[in-house]
Order: C-alpha cells, then structure tokens, then sequence
C-alpha cells in the first residue's frame, strides 16, 4: 500500500520521534511513503481567522490532488483541519488554484492510526508482533481524533480502534475516569494554569492504574509527556511514561527500541523497556 504522508508543523519541531517511528512501522508493514512537502493546515490560527485557516487547509489538499494516494496524517488536528475544509470548500479560492470542489472533495485523507485499523487490519498487525507489550496502557483519544461525528464514523463517546491497536500488541487497555476528556493543550495560549490542571487530572486519573500512557497526537504529547515535570507541581511526582502509539508497536513487531526515538521522549522510558522487553 502506498500513502502521501503529511507531518503538518508541530510533529518536525516537538514530536520527531513520532514521525521517526511511524516511519519505521510503516516499512515493517510494506506500508510505503510519499512525503508531501507542505506549509501548516492552518488549525493554530482557526479561532483567529477561520477562513484563512480553511485556505491553508485546501492548498495542502491542492498539492495533495497531484497524486493518486490517500494521504496519512500523523496530527489529529490536521486530520480534522484537512477534513473540515473538504466539507466547506471556499470556491473563490479554488478558482485562484485552478482546481474545481470535486477534486479536492475526493483526496482521501486518513489519521495513521485509522490507516492501521481499518486499511492494514488488526490481523495482519497480529500475524507480525513478535514481542507482546505485557503491560497496562492508558490510550487517550484526544479531541480531534474521534470529534466531530460528522467527520468521522467511530462513535465519538465510544472509542474502540485505539485500545484494539494497543492490545494487539498484547497490552491491556484500560479504561479509566476522563478517558475522553481533553489534554488541555488547546487552552494553553489562552489560560495556562488551567490547560495545566486538565493534563494534571488525566496523568492523576492512570497514575496507579497503568503503567505507560498512549497517544496518537502531537498536541497531547506535549501536554502529557512534555509537561508532565511542570503538571507535577500540582500532583507532586508522577513519573508516567508517554508513548506515541507508532512506539508501542514498534516495539510489538520488533523493532529496536534505538530506532523508534525514546531518547526524544521526556519522561524515560527506561523502566517500561525493561519491564517489557525480553
């Protein structure tokens, strides 16, 4: 299978190891990867200027056309933001482009963890793990993963592919108070304290109910992962580990641990590599 693959702008600065192992996933799947060289989808300026923000949006899709592909998100939010501007799509903007609606209506865009659930399968995920992660996960969905319904055909209050994914690779997938509530990351340029106290919750809520945390955007590891030290401010020591989900099956089909980018993690990992690696 073959995918035009788009970072957006966080994941290059604050999550390389997501796109690092994701990657290298990929390849252990015969997933193979087109990268799209392409400009920010426009969601961190969307509350500023909403249409500015749906043009960036349908530029990407623009480039994106010139291929036959679906093209594979990494960023929920960008997942969201690409799939948003489809929906609504600014005419006049697209005369400037030289493209007609229905073009940029039928580019196929899909979050990496839906690629892997609903394209690849679970069974063809099972037949490949070679180490089983025997450890309990606390999967956070995020915001933009599952929401609006209209975007997506999970059932929004009642996510099911991320803990399938996790326990394929042979983790117990938890369910835990808040698991659907939001990281808090998209309050922090507005009221830090309180994004703070959203993330200090959640790591509360799986602090002694699980032993790494998995998540599937950029946004919500830098809350969980990269502010964890400031969030224990609050709640005194946490030491959770927080996993991109490309890490924790990475290390399912075998990967070494090297290669999958746990030195970028921020809270170690040291612990939970040792727990599940033979």
């Amino acid at each position: 299978m073959k995918y035009t693959l788009y970072t957006g702008c966080m994941i290059p600065v604050t999550a390389p190891h997501y796109e690092v192992s994701a990657k290298k996933v990929c390849e252990s799947l015969a997933i193979e990867l087109e990268p799209l060289k392409a400009p920010c989808c426009g969601n961190p300026i969307k509350v500023v200027n909403a249409s500015e923000a749906a043009k960036m949006a349908l530029y990407i899709l623009w480039l994106a056309s010139e291929r036959e592909n679906c093209v594979m998100t990494l960023c929920s939010a960008c997942t969201s933001s690409l799939l948003h501007a489809q929906k609504k799509v600014d005419k006049k903007f697209l005369d400037q482009l030289n493209v007609d609606a229905e073009t940029i209506q039928n580019v196929r865009v899909k979050h990496f963890i839906k690629v892997l659930h609903e394209d690849i399968g679970l069974k063809t995920i099972e037949k490949n793990i070679k180490i089983p992660i025997n450890a309990k996960a606390a999967v956070h969905y995020g915001c933009h993963f599952h929401r609006p319904s209209s975007l997506y055909t999970e059932d929004p209050e009642y996510p099911h592919s991320l803990d399938e994914l996790a326990e394929i690779c042979g983790a117990h997938s938890i369910e835990y108070r808040r698991k659907s509530m939001c990281c808090g990351s998209p309050l922090m340029g507005v009221d830090f304290d309180v994004s703070l106290k959203m993330t200090s919750k959640k790591l509360q809520d799986i602090k002694n109910a699980a032993d790494f945390m998995v998540v599937t955007c950029p946004g919500c590891a830098f809350m969980f992962d990269g502010k964890q030290k400031s969030v224990e401010s609050i709640t005194g020591e946490l030491n959770i580990p927080v996993l991109f989900y490309s890490q924790v099956l990475g290390l399912a089909l075998g990967i070494p641990p090297e290669e999958l980018g746990f030195s970028m993690n921020r809270v170690r990992v040291d612990s939970l590599l040792e727990k599940v690696l033979p």
